[in-house]
């Protein structure tokens, strides 16, 4: 494609642009007004009794005080761009709020940057602030063409690499989109879907349709011509996903990026410039800004060309359990941590073949008190368990075990900091009962593990209720291996 060509190709018309900025302005302030209850939780430091690593930056930054007004910004931020007013502004916040509390605390904090969710806010937050620095900049349009065409081929990458995951991780041989269905931390209807055999010819075309429809809906997004009825099949899948699966707004933000492929002219777009009449952007030429648009601009190709390299090196490392020579695994490491990439695991076994039921204990006694409760109004949990924040952190401590199985320490320390989250009284003990989901005749719950924590000391006792199962080993048709350290795929040595 010629550079002169990339603006007429790759373009937005001015009611899509502002469709998409509206979907993702309502999500997100959905997402922070149901994550304000817990955001001292999610975004604190230990220090302060949150999730995330202490230290000496860090605990400025995430004090308690500090987290409450960056909230308030967010949700400030959130409405500007919801509501078209001072958009570049808010989007520029957002995309910093977004960058640090989703992407830059991921490793650093037991709530993983909130997972999958909170990686597609932090993807939209990147895309809406480049659509309005354009916007507002890019007289000749090469910015909001290049901007169109490079998050289209990620988005596109995402999906397919979703898609590939699942192949590869079992989804082909009928397993893994059942067990999350059945699995109570994921699926809304678990009990009702936990009556269907586990073998259902029901399960078999779920499982199939998700790996088939990723890949064939991120190699459709590719191209121009196709786009749109990629983008369809895709926000199709999520809208079923939406109404089964418990994800906090992923599914959603999901189904607003295949905005993003809706050509200026097309059905998709007549029918959204009837509901929405948006004004065509008058950018200025010249000042700081613009030399700021173009200094996006180089970063943005810069990303474009490295895409396909970062993911071979990603693909090397995970799948063929090689490293890369030092120089070239610190700079894919560097890069991949720099811009958020991933391979995205999101809904496969090794993390919906469990979960974890929580209770506080009272040593000397057959005292046990359940704490996990998922109720839709739960007072004295403050609806704890309704956000999928704390399944993500959960699921992420418990699979350490399995991704790091030598890394002891690790696992004791993101225990030991979810415990002393947990409501208990001196000398009590948090009880944590991993429960294994099996396909038997029926769907079988089965306790398997039992990980007593005393949280004021630090330790935790492991019992081993079922001594067959091994919940350090990845599921059987699982790729996962153990892990050199956080944050990158390559292989520990």
């Amino acid at each position: 494609m010629l550079l002169r060509e990339l603006p007429a190709v790759m373009a937005l018309s001015p009611s899509t642009e502002a469709a998409l900025r509206i979907a993702y302005g309502l999500l997100l302030a959905a997402q922070l007004l149901w994550t304000l209850p817990h955001a001292r939780r999610f975004f604190a430091t230990e220090r302060y009794g949150g999730y995330a690593d202490s230290g000496r930056l860090a605990d400025v930054l995430q004090h308690p005080l500090a987290v409450a007004a960056a909230m308030v910004i967010w949700l400030a931020a959130a409405g500007g761009i919801l509501f078209g007013v001072a958009t570049l502004a808010a989007a520029a916040v957002n995309v910093v709020l977004c960058r640090y509390f989703f992407l830059s605390t991921r490793w650093r904090s037991i709530l993983r940057g909130m997972g999958a969710p909170g990686h597609m806010s932090y993807w939209l937050a990147a895309l809406t602030f480049c659509l309005a620095l354009s916007r507002q900049f890019d007289v000749h349009g090469f910015l909001r063409a290049l901007s169109v065409l490079t998050f289209r081929v990620d988005f596109a990458l995402i999906m397919i690499s979703a898609g590939i995951y699942k192949l590869t991780a079992g989804y082909a041989r009928n397993e893994g989109m059942e067990r999350g269905l059945v699995n109570p931390w994921w699926g809304y209807w678990s009990r009702l879907y936990a009556q269907m055999p586990p073998y259902s010819a029901v399960f078999s075309m779920l499982n199939h349709l998700a790996y088939l429809t990723e890949i064939g809906a991120g190699v459709l997004m590719l191209s121009p011509a196709t786009s749109l009825w990629g983008a369809a099949a895709l926000a199709g899948s999520f809208a079923f996903i939406a109404a089964n699966i418990r994800l906090t707004f992923l599914a959603e933000m999901v189904m607003a990026c295949c905005l993003l492929f809706v050509n200026p002219g097309d059905m998709a777009d007549r029918l959204l410039a009837r509901w929405i009449h948006a004004v065509p952007p008058a950018p200025a030429a010249h000042g700081p800004g613009a030399w700021f648009a173009l200094g996006v601009g180089a970063l943005l190709c810069a990303y474009l060309a490295a895409l396909p390299l970062s993911y071979a090196g990603m693909y090397v490392n995970f799948y063929g359990r090689r490293r890369l020579v030092p120089p070239l695994q610190r700079a894919l490491d560097g890069w991949t941590r720099l811009f958020g990439l991933i391979i995205w695991r999101v809904f496969t076994i090794d993390v919906v073949n469990f979960y974890v039921d929580v209770a506080v204990e009272t040593p000397g006694t057959a005292l046990r008190r359940p704490y996990f409760r998922m109720r839709p109004f739960d007072v004295a949990r403050g609806q704890r368990y309704g956000h999928v924040g704390e399944f993500i952190c959960l699921a992420s401590i418990f699979t350490t075990l399995k991704y790091y199985p030598e890394d002891h320490a690790l696992f004791r320390r993101r225990l030991v900091r979810y415990a002393r989250s947990v409501p208990h009284g001196p000398g009590e003990r948090v009880v944590f009962a991993y429960i294994s989901i099996l396909k038997e005749q029926r769907y079988a719950e089965r306790v398997v593990r039992e990980f007593t924590v005393d949280a004021e000391r630090g330790e935790i006792a492991e019992r081993a209720i079922d001594a067959a199962f091994d919940v350090r080993a990845a599921g059987r048709h699982s790729p996962v291996h153990a892990g050199s350290v956080p944050g990158s795929y390559a292989p520990a040595k």
